[in-house]
């Protein structure tokens, strides 16, 4: 089985452990931009592939009893819409359909385990996402957007968290097919398989992972590995990308800081 799209940090290195495949290879690149939404707390806009995602945090504010209230622990609540022209054959329709509760639940199980809660007791940090052009990668991009969101609003995390999609579609050259990263829709509608996986590579830990289809042999195995690795080097570029928005208005701060005092 081989991997036809690779992710790499820059356009003439390889991550370790891939091999080229004999057709054309995909370079993919996320886009990140930073303070898109003026009232959150940290908001970004992230691409990745075809797909881009919209995410907004808002918080810490103070909990109640309807907000499952702990005094130990905060709570992270996370909502996901799909915007009515996001996909090629319009929805026609906005609202809590089956898709966004499952997108939903997806990013608060993608986030939670790296989200330091008990540095919020007693509070609620609520994450908006909206999914404004579906190209077949919403999982994997919902999660990183939620992630970097979060790390833009200071909520503290034990580790970015970084997702990947795989899809093995058939193929003649491969009877067991070709596992293909960032899917489009096309090819998630021919995948005879389809796995996400969301993780913290620097604390080497899966946070939530989906699988569907048939996987022959060591398929499964195979589309796990390519979205952890994949998921390695992602992170790379979006902690520079976080670096340097953090840089923005740090160093602004400094100056202003360093220029009072003389």
């Amino acid at each position: 089985m081989r991997v036809q799209c690779l992710v790499v940090s820059t356009p003439n290195l390889l991550l370790p452990g891939w091999c080229l495949p004999d057709t054309t290879v995909s370079v993919l690149f996320p886009v990140v931009h930073f303070d898109v939404v003026a009232t959150a707390q940290g908001s970004c806009l992230l691409q990745v592939g075809g797909t881009k995602v919209i995410c907004a945090v808002f918080g810490p504010r103070e909990g109640g009893r309807s907000d499952g209230f702990s005094a130990t622990v905060g709570r992270l609540r996370c909502d996901v819409k799909v915007a009515t022209f996001a996909k090629k054959h319009c929805r026609g329709t906005f609202g809590n359909g089956a898709e966004e509760k499952d997108l939903s639940q997806w990013l608060a199980q993608a986030l939670s385990p790296a989200t330091l809660a008990h540095t919020f007791p007693k509070a609620v940090v609520d994450v908006y996402a909206m999914v404004l052009d579906a190209h077949g990668n919403e999982l994997a991009a919902v999660a990183m957007a939620g992630s970097c969101a979060l790390c833009h609003a200071g909520i503290a995390q034990r580790d970015l968290v970084l997702a990947a999609t795989v899809a093995c579609v058939p193929s003649d050259a491969d009877p067991l097919g070709v596992l293909i990263l960032d899917p489009s829709p096309e090819e998630v509608r021919a995948a005879t398989g389809i796995a996400t996986v969301a993780s913290m590579p620097c604390c080497d830990r899966i946070t939530a992972s989906r699988g569907t289809g048939h996987w022959v042999n060591d398929g499964a195995s195979e589309a796990l590995d390519a979205c952890l690795d994949a998921c390695r080097g992602l992170d790379a570029l979006l902690r520079d990308a976080l670096k340097r928005e953090t840089a923005k208005v740090v160093g602004p701060t400094h100056q202003r800081a360093a220029a009072g005092s003389t």
